[in-house]
């Protein structure tokens, strides 16, 4: 089954006791948190770029958005970058960042029939597969794509207090760093940090809450959610979540502390981690959408840009 949420992140961290990171958890009873089975996960640009940067610039930014995770100090994960291919984005064990520049939608595959068309909102949409069986590996996150909306956004390198590059007409202006670091969370099994109506069931906080509504978040934990990388909405031309703050690597530092490193950084190997009592199961092939326990579950995050005098809804 796929499931779409409308977001997008910030980030400062408050002091205190307030909440914010959110783990995005599987469908099964209350949920087990996700996370990637080993100690490294390969991120792949599909060689075609995007038509708002030079190749080697879009390369660069992707490579230093993957870093603005690596550097945290307290997980064993670490994003590796994977030389660019023309690849698409489907569920195929490899995870691939690929700028969309003729339809804004996910092309017909065996996980979309029909296609599936996204909201021309999103600058972004990161699909997470993972198991979602309630078995002991259920959350384990087996493929992760981030799609790039390059027909109503153009994508630009913004250098604060500088006058910012002219967007191509009928589109708005998106910072490639700040939109692809909160992306990258969703990649590593972060979700949002406040509660909207595209929010899963099952999230939680990091202290076992649902989520604060985005339209009526708590005064004392307003900065800490609205500036994390992981918040759900973005002014355009912002360059705040290019930097996770400490509570989104806390979040991330969750889900793999060094403690835990279970040493093995390998591609995906989706044969391997999908075989049930000596059967393969492969993709949704055996996935009913309602009523039979799917063996994938594919959750779509979408980076939502809003206008600086609007309210999150």
């Amino acid at each position: 089954m796929i499931r779409s949420a409308l977001a997008l992140g910030l980030l400062v961290v408050l002091a205190g006791d307030a909440d914010a990171y959110v783990r995005t958890r599987s469908s099964h009873g209350t949920g087990n948190p996700s996370a990637w089975p080993g100690t490294c996960v390969f991120v792949m640009p599909d060689s075609a770029g995007s038509p708002d940067l030079p190749s080697d610039q879009v390369f660069s930014i992707i490579q230093k958005s993957m870093a603005n995770w690596n550097t945290n100090g307290c997980s064993y994960l670490q994003l590796m970058y994977d030389q660019p291919t023309v690849h698409d984005a489907h569920y195929d064990g490899t995870n691939v960042i690929k700028f969309r520049t003729d339809k804004w939608c996910h092309p017909i595959d065996p996980q979309n029939t029909p296609e599936v068309c996204y909201s021309e909102q999103a600058a972004a949409i990161t699909s997470v597969f993972m198991i979602n069986d309630g078995e002991p590996a259920d959350g384990t996150i087996l493929d992760a794509d981030i799609e790039v909306n390059n027909l109503n956004f153009t994508f630009v390198v913004i250098t604060p207090g500088a006058t910012p590059p002219v967007p191509r007409i009928g589109t708005s202006i998106a910072d490639l760093e700040n939109t692809l670091t909160h992306e990258l969370g969703h990649l590593q099994g972060l979700s949002h940090t406040c509660k909207d109506a595209a929010s899963f069931p099952n999230d939680v906080d990091e202290n076992g809450n649902p989520p604060p509504s985005c339209d009526a978040i708590p005064a004392d934990e307003v900065l800490k959610i609205k500036e994390a990388t992981m918040y759900n909405f973005a002014s355009p031309g912002e360059t705040i979540k290019r930097s996770p703050t400490d509570d989104d690597l806390a979040g991330i530092c969750n889900a793999y502390p060094v403690a835990k490193n279970p040493n093995m950084c390998t591609h995906t190997d989706l044969a391997k981690l999908t075989q049930r009592g000596g059967c393969e199961l492969g993709a949704f092939r055996d996935a009913a959408p309602f009523g039979v326990p799917a063996l994938l579950l594919a959750l779509a995050f979408a980076l939502r840009l809003r206008r600086r005098h609007r309210d999150c809804t």
